[in-house]
């Protein structure tokens, strides 16, 4: 019944006010026909190192929006729509909270399963159960069944929470006999450990894999929606001068001529 809660239902605090903007995408740098320019010679290269992609993804979060930081622009999850794509703020943190618990699920399977105290506790009561219904051979699914939904458990609180990525028994939330008591003690039953992911670091990972060409363009959306709030209603992306290189010949008098070339472009 839980794992088919909503999940921004199950990961943030009640009464937390969560954004219902939307855009047009249409209008967007990655949902229009961009104009073509003309390309000149700058001496430039790409590049495409790894520690470029992490610099220009931390520039992204210094100046886009999050959940935990809200953008007064178009969208206040700017960040989550990076990740997510969608035209709107509820469907972005949704996409991040459901990739963030997937991921946080699998983990904490993994330290159960590595974990012979939790294991031996799982055992008992899945063979408990299935004595119960007179099938003993059933215990073996029954207790894969109770660690999945323990470890489920485990990462709802978790995406409420600063956790460490890998856990050990003393950073455990949950037991095994308050699974059935879980939304009854959400913020009673979380740790917090200060040397933990914070929601902005987890994000900062999620985002690391989107494609390159990807993050670009949803960043110049954000960018170029930006500039339009601060008054420039009709500013474009695509119709922004990189370069601009001018020629004049003046003639004055019949007599003086004069020619004066000119190149503009950013350092």
């Amino acid at each position: 019944r839980i794992m088919k809660m909503g999940i921004l239902e199950l990961v943030l605090p009640p009464g937390r006010e969560i954004s219902t903007r939307t855009v047009s995408k249409d209008t967007m740098v990655s949902g229009r026909q961009l104009q073509q320019g003309m390309e000149m010679p700058d001496g430039v290269t790409a590049d495409s190192s790894y520690t470029s992609g992490v610099l220009f993804q931390q520039y992204l979060m210094n100046h886009l929006g999050n959940y935990t930081d809200p953008s007064k622009e178009s969208l206040a999850y700017q960040m989550e729509y990076v990740f997510g794509g969608r035209d709107n703020d509820i469907d972005n943190l949704k996409s991040v909270a459901s990739k963030l618990l997937f991921i946080r699920e699998g983990v904490n399977f993994a330290c159960l399963m590595a974990d012979n105290v939790k294991r031996t506790e799982a055992q008992a009561l899945a063979a408990a159960i299935a004595s119960g219904f007179l099938v003993p051979p059933a215990a073996v699914v029954i207790e894969s069944a109770l660690l999945l939904c323990w470890a489920f458990a485990e990462s709802v609180l978790d995406v409420r929470g600063k956790i460490p990525l890998v856990k050990t028994s003393a950073d455990w939330q949950i037991s095994l006999s308050n699974l059935s008591s879980l939304m009854e003690g959400l913020d009673s039953m979380r740790k917090n450990n200060e040397h933990g992911l914070s929601y902005e670091d987890y994000l900062q990972v999620l985002i690391l894999p989107v494609s390159k060409e990807k993050k670009v363009m949803r960043a110049m959306d954000m960018i170029e929606d930006a500039i339009r709030k601060k008054g420039r209603a009709n500013f474009y992306m695509d119709s922004c001068v990189v370069a601009l290189e001018a020629f004049a010949e003046v003639k004055a008098n019949r007599k003086k001529e004069f020619q004066v070339i000119r190149q503009y472009c950013y350092e």
